[in-house]
């Protein structure tokens, strides 16, 4: 009996034993369980200097994954809704105006590598049987990672501006300020992943987000130095001279009759046959400049046989269908000169 007794005593003593063991480690986790996994978890990674998300998962790799995810939503999310109200023009004022919609289609996943991602060491919580893991990025390393993409764009957008700026001519002008204001959606879009990074480091760009703003005010100011007078050989009574007149106004242009610039147009009946006699009409615009140089071309033409009895009835059928045509592919082609959108 006391040999049983012994063993039950020496039992207890173990089972006690293990249990402190346990309970101690057990607080000696919870004790030790870093700042990050706590509820007040941003605290150790404050805004001002972290773009941080954090992760949780059943296991350690996950909980990473989740952690990058979650921090390229944030990203992704506040970015697309910088672009989507972004600046566009000023006031007489001064003040901003920001009223136009710059949609571009931005590459998280990709772009996020740039940014020199870090993880924490995915902690293993034993009370709550989750993994935690946190992203994050520290600003200012990240901006210095990130500027020279910033740069590049900065430096594409400036070359089609300073040819705008050192331009003669209107319609160049114009040109050039809309491939510099094409260019410069990107440049915007990089300046945005700038701001989110780095605010305060972004801020010195805001002279470039200005000339971006004022470009298409500028488009507007040079449309007005342009006033184009039509000389058309072919036409049939007046039907491809008013659609010509539409297609330069849709755009911006002024028509008048001592216009600056010359559009000098000829249409063709390209006609073949004789009763009844086929046409296919075609068009060939040269838009002149001030300084006597060709400056735009359009040509169309109608593929599709038109058949009549004469050569008047076939151009009275066949002409609208070629001026509804150049009305509608001519102002579109225009357009995309002087138009900032």
């Amino acid at each position: 009996m006391k040999g049983i007794q012994k063993f039950f005593d020496f039992a207890c003593l173990l089972f006690f034993c293990a249990f402190f063991a346990i309970s101690c480690a057990s607080s000696a986790v919870q004790e030790n369980r870093p700042a990050w996994a706590q509820e007040s978890w941003r605290e150790a990674f404050p805004d001002s200097v972290y773009l941080a998300e954090r992760g949780t998962a059943d296991n350690a790799a996950l909980s990473k994954t989740e952690a990058l995810a979650a921090l390229s939503r944030y990203i992704s999310t506040s970015v697309n809704a910088n672009l989507t109200t972004s600046i566009r023009s000023m006031d007489s004022n001064g003040v901003m105006d920001e009223t136009i919609s710059i949609q571009n289609d931005v590459s998280v996943s990709s772009q996020v590598n740039l940014f020199g991602v870090e993880f924490t060491e995915p902690y293993f919580s034993r009370k709550e049987k989750k993994w935690y893991c946190v992203a994050y990025i520290d600003r200012e390393r990240a901006w210095e990672q990130y500027v020279p993409q910033i740069e590049v764009a900065k430096k594409i957008f400036d070359g089609f501006y300073r040819e705008a700026e050192n331009g003669e001519e209107p319609l160049f002008i114009c040109s050039f300020y809309k491939k510099a204001w094409e260019k410069g959606k990107d440049f915007l879009t990089k300046l945005e992943y700038g701001r989110l990074i780095n605010p305060a480091r972004e801020k010195s760009y805001s002279a470039d987000r200005m000339r971006l703003a004022l470009i298409p005010s500028q488009i507007e100011a040079e449309m007005k130095n342009i006033s184009v007078s039509i000389h058309i050989e072919g036409d049939y009574g007046g039907i491809v001279e008013t659609a010509i007149a539409n297609a330069f106004k849709k755009a911006g242009f002024t028509v008048s009759r001592r216009g600056n610039y010359t559009a000098d147009v000829s249409v063709l009946p390209n006609a073949m046959g004789n009763d009844p006699i086929a046409v296919f009409p075609s068009v060939d615009v040269k838009l002149v400049g001030r300084t006597g140089r060709a400056v735009y071309s359009y040509k169309d033409r109608i593929s599709e046989r038109t058949t009549a009895f004469s050569l008047e009835n076939a151009l009275k059928k066949s002409y609208p269908k070629l001026s509804e045509k150049i009305e509608r592919e001519m102002s579109s082609d225009l357009s995309e000169i002087t138009e900032a959108n």
